[in-house]
Order: C-alpha cells, then sequence, then structure tokens
C-alpha cells in the first residue's frame, strides 16, 4: 500500500512538472517602424475686394503616407484671427468650413479708419488637427 502511494505521489509530482514546462512564452524578434502621421498643410491669401471687405481665402490640404500629392481637406473648419504684424493673434474674427476643393473663405470687414490714412491689417488662419 505505501509502495502504490509513492507511486502515485511520484506520478503526480512528474504530471505536475511536465505541465509546469508544457507551457511557456517566446517572444519574436524587436522591430523598429518610424510612424509617419499626415501632413497637413494650411495656406491663407487675402485680398481687398471693395472699399469695406477684405476676402480671405484659406486651403486645407493633406498628404498621407504613400500617396505622392496632398488632397485637400472638405469639411473641416478654419479658423481666422486678426493678427499683430509678428503674427501674435489679436482676436478670432471668424470660421468657415472647407469646401470639396478644402478652400474656405471669411469676408472680413474692414473697421470704419480713423483717418483717411492707408492702414496695413495682418491675418492668420487656423486649423486644429485631431485623431
Amino acid at each position: 500500500m505505501a509502495n502504490k502511494k509513492m507511486a502515485v505521489l511520484a506520478l503526480t509530482l512528474i504530471l505536475c512538472v511536465g505541465v509546469a514546462f508544457a507551457a511557456y512564452w517566446i517572444y519574436s524578434n524587436i522591430v523598429h517602424v518610424t510612424y509617419t502621421p499626415p501632413q497637413y498643410t494650411l495656406t491663407l491669401d487675402g485680398l481687398q475686394i471693395d472699399d469695406s471687405t477684405i476676402d480671405l481665402a484659406a486651403k486645407l490640404t493633406v498628404l498621407h503616407f504613400g500617396v505622392p500629392q496632398a488632397v485637400p481637406v472638405s469639411g473641416a473648419t478654419i479658423h481666422f484671427y486678426l493678427t499683430y504684424e509678428n503674427g501674435t493673434i489679436i482676436q478670432e474674427i471668424g470660421t468657415n468650413t472647407t469646401d470639396d476643393n478644402g478652400v474656405a473663405i471669411f469676408d472680413w470687414t474692414v473697421p470704419s479708419p480713423e483717418s483717411p490714412a492707408t492702414i496695413d491689417y495682418y491675418f492668420t488662419a487656423g486649423y486644429e488637427v485631431t485623431g
């Protein structure tokens, strides 16, 4: 009887050790991948179109990885800002959404001048990239 118990105990121990060595992890080599995110470009043009209106046209494009040419971004909200000459934003003057060509137009009404002198205005446009 003692031999049977020893044999069962030995067999149980062998099975447990066998199970312990039966499951283990192996790992692959390590790979390095440099991710290139989409590259957005926002350009702004401005033109006085009459005595009291400056037309601002922003164009948003994106260059995707592996594609040779940037494509227009439609449906994007572009923010237009009045700035100082150095680009420091004074205030947001409005927003508009890009069309199928990636263009958003904003017409800014020039404030009444305090004198008949020529006045320089500076603008910038912004787009928040999300995701």
